[in-house]
């Protein structure tokens, strides 16, 4: 393996190149400034996850650890008394079972229990070819990870039910709950407040550099210049005065920050990028593919 190759391999990150395009889109590069910003206040939340998952995996080895590799058996030749020890065949895929002491255990035990013809034994693997275990804390941390993926996690659940009881669903149901729903809505609701807060930041730079006389009010010139620039022309004095009475919410003849802040949210038009940047873009766009 030459030392060219190994060149060869870096060159690959040559493909990161058009993410510097990025920096044409100002609501592109705030949204990736906002993710950023969120990274303290996401570790927070990730501690709490981290330590949710570790709580609840502890639980569910208290509760299910090395009962996952009973299955039912085919038994050879059934006997009448199903508690005799008799020769069975395992069946690959057989369904999980809970080990009952008598019959009338399995009555009022809960879980499955093996029809006639079968007996719950152990046979040494988990489901899913050994990837379904609660036997360790790092398998079963794994596996409450994957249940809060929503993927196949009622398979998991069906399956404690079988070598347990019904009552496992509230464990399960708390899980999903917390874990899936809270937790990532939690996380959601950080990244779109730092998001908005970046928002209001570059409108405040908007508002301070139309500011020219530093008063923190706006008066009617200045919504001109601002709109002139955003439009990319001169605006006539109808859309002027609809669009300063638009902002002027309180009727004052000024337009505060605040005022600005809430006009400019729904109003994306004016945005302080001026149309010559995306000719810029285009061209940057152009180079960087040329060069890759």
């Amino acid at each position: 393996y030459s030392s060219g190759n190994a060149l060869n391999g870096f060159r690959a990150f040559r493909i990161l190149r058009p993410l510097r395009t990025v920096q044409a889109f100002p609501s592109c590069r705030t949204l990736i400034q906002s993710i950023l910003s969120s990274i303290p206040h996401l570790m927070d939340v990730f501690v709490l996850y981290f330590f949710f998952v570790l709580t609840m995996s502890i639980v569910a080895v208290r509760l299910w650890k090395g009962l996952l590799s009973y299955q039912c058996a085919r038994m050879v030749d059934p006997p009448f008394n199903i508690s005799a020890a008799v020769p069975y065949e395992i069946e690959p895929d057989g369904r999980n079972c809970k080990v009952a002491i008598d019959y009338r255990e399995s009555i009022v035990g809960g879980g499955y229990h093996c029809p006639w013809g079968y007996v719950c034994v152990d046979t040494g693997v988990n489901p899913e070819d050994d990837n379904l275990s609660f036997d360790h804390i790092g398998d079963t941390m794994l596996t409450v990870y994957s249940a809060l993926t929503l993927e196949g996690w009622t398979d998991t659940l069906a399956t404690t039910v079988d070598v347990q009881n019904k009552l496992v669903i509230f464990y399960w149901v708390f899980v999903i709950l917390f874990g899936s729903f809270f937790l990532l809505n939690l996380t959601i609701v950080i990244i779109t407040d730092a998001f908005e807060t970046k928002q209001q930041e570059r409108q405040a730079a908007t508002f301070h550099a139309i500011d020219k006389s530093g008063t923190g009010e706006l008066e009617k010139e200045d919504v001109r210049k601002l709109l002139n620039r955003a439009y990319g022309r001169d605006v006539t004095e109808e859309e002027l005065d609809d669009a300063f009475c638009a902002m002027d919410v309180d009727g004052g003849g000024t337009v505060s920050l605040d005022e600005f802040i809430q006009y400019t949210a729904t109003h994306a038009e004016l945005s302080t990028r001026k149309r010559s940047s995306m000719k810029g873009f285009t061209k940057d766009l152009k180079r960087l593919f040329l060069k890759l």
